[in-house]
């Protein structure tokens, strides 16, 4: 019996392994989507990434939005700076800053390629630092144990033509190198803002990154400019991300210091389009709306600071909320659900029936 029960956790432990969770290209980004993350600056006690290993519970979700950003993925070639990055694959076009961030994408790696920014000096064209050596994000296939090391680097230099303290500045040069240690060390359910998350993965990445900055100084009028350090500054932080097939991008994200005392900041994936009423337990408000059902304007009972509307079909349609009431007049009559997210930053959901 023993020999047979032994035999019996084997099938099961095989078949455990077997499902555990694999990431490839398929799940990484791809020209299109646009992405959505939250971001907590000034996380609360207690918050953390958890524990390493398999059947883990990852709890995020004590959170307390302070920065959101969208972000759309686009052709290289549209994004500010593209044209100096033809290998790349796509674009993070982070279009009020006037920046993006240019990656590749194969079947075995995800890799940052550069970066664009405005120019400071006041030029008309943005500041590209491409990477000779790229940086890794993520190699593929990716699953539990599994893991890199990698060293990454790039350099521009770019024209100023300005006096600074007294000084003729002729160039600017960016240098920016590091290395990311990375590791899947954990897998299980993730919970955050926007719901749970089943069968995801932890990637912890140990990154240290130099940026320095010189300035070619003029010293002799005639003469070539001499390069001098103007700045430089070493940075080393731990990153957890939760990745899984639930999003093309990560699920959510904790960051701390280089010792993982301090937890610097929490991130929350909340993509509209994996954060569905059908995805997730977002909490159903009775009666949190009214008039219900409605003709034009419809008020939230409890305070809100923002909503989206979603239709039989899961389509969003954007809408504004001006004193806790929105503007439904311009939907057709039938059945509507209302995401909110109320005051504590949390989502939730109202059903709705619009009348004509």
């Amino acid at each position: 019996m023993k020999k047979h029960l032994l035999s019996l956790l084997a099938i099961i432990a095989v078949l455990f392994s077997q499902a555990q969770l694999t990431i490839d290209s398929s799940n990484a980004a791809v020209v299109g989507i646009t992405t959505f993350v939250s971001i907590d600056t000034l996380p609360n006690d207690g918050v953390s990434a958890g524990a390493s290993g398999s059947g883990q519970v990852y709890d995020i979700s004590d959170f307390d939005l302070n920065i959101e950003t969208i972000t759309p993925v686009v052709e290289p070639s549209t994004a500010p700076g593209g044209a100096d990055f033809p290998d790349a694959d796509m674009a993070f076009d982070q279009q009020e800053q006037g920046s993006a961030a240019f990656f590749t994408k194969s079947a075995s790696k995800f890799e940052f390629v550069g970066v664009s920014f405005p120019d400071f000096a006041g030029g008309s064209e943005p500041i590209t630092v491409e990477y000779s050596d790229p940086e890794t994000q993520l190699e593929f296939p990716a699953t539990l144990n599994d893991g890199f090391v990698d060293d990454y680097y790039g350099q521009e230099s770019f024209f100023i033509g300005q006096e600074f303290e007294g000084q003729q500045i002729d160039s600017g040069r960016i240098t920016i190198e590091g290395n990311n240690d990375a590791l899947i060390d954990g897998s299980g359910r993730l919970i955050t803002i926007a719901g749970e998350f089943s069968n995801v993965l932890r990637l912890r990445i140990r990154n240290e990154e130099t940026q320095t900055i010189e300035a070619c100084v003029v010293v002799v009028p005639g003469l070539p400019c001499q390069w001098v350090e103007f700045q430089s500054e070493t940075t080393v932080s731990v990153e957890y991300g939760f990745i899984g097939a639930q999003s093309r991008t990560q699920l959510g994200g904790v960051q701390y210091d280089e010792n993982e005392t301090t937890v610097q900041a929490v991130l929350a994936n909340t993509d509209p389009e994996i954060t569905s009423i059908a995805e997730y337990n977002v909490p159903t408000v009775s009666g949190g709306l009214y008039p219900n059902p409605a003709k034009d304007l419809v008020t939230f009972k409890g305070e809100v600071t923002s909503a989206y509307i979603l239709d039989i079909n899961g389509k969003r349609i954007e809408t504004e909320v001006v004193n806790n009431t929105i503007d439904v007049s311009a939907l057709a009559a039938g059945k509507y659900t209302v995401i909110a997210t109320n005051a504590a930053g949390f989502p939730e959901q109202h059903p709705l029936v619009v009348s004509k």
